[in-house]
C-alpha cells in the first residue's frame, strides 16, 4: 500500500545552516517551518511584482530621493547632439 501525496506537497531539499535559519526564523515568529517558508516566498514574490510595475523613471526618482542623491549621465557631445540633446558645458579639462 502506498501513501497518498499530500496536496499541494512541494518536497524541499535545502542545506542545513539554510534549515536551521528558517526553524530559528519560523520560531521566533510562532509558525511552523512549512508556513513561515510560505510566507517569506509570499513576501519576495509580492515585493518582485510590486517592483515590477514601477516605471523605471518613477523608481529610480524615489531611490535617489530616500538616498538624497543623484545621478549624473556624462554622454560624448556627438552622441547628445545625435539625439537631439544640447551638450551642457562640459565639466572635463581640455
Amino acid at each position: 500500500m502506498t501513501i497518498p501525496k499530500q496536496p499541494n506537497s512541494f518536497p524541499l531539499r535545502m542545506p542545513d545552516d539554510l534549515r536551521s535559519r528558517v526553524e530559528a526564523r519560523a520560531s521566533a515568529n510562532n509558525r511552523s517551518a512549512t508556513a513561515e517558508i510560505v510566507v517569506m516566498l509570499t513576501a519576495a514574490l509580492d515585493a518582485e511584482s510590486d517592483l515590477a510595475s514601477i516605471p523605471t523613471d518613477v523608481l529610480l526618482d524615489t531611490v535617489l530621493k530616500r538616498l538624497n542623491a543623484s545621478v549624473q549621465i556624462s554622454v560624448p557631445d556627438a552622441q547628445a547632439k545625435k539625439a537631439g540633446i544640447v551638450p551642457r558645458k562640459s565639466l572635463r579639462k581640455p
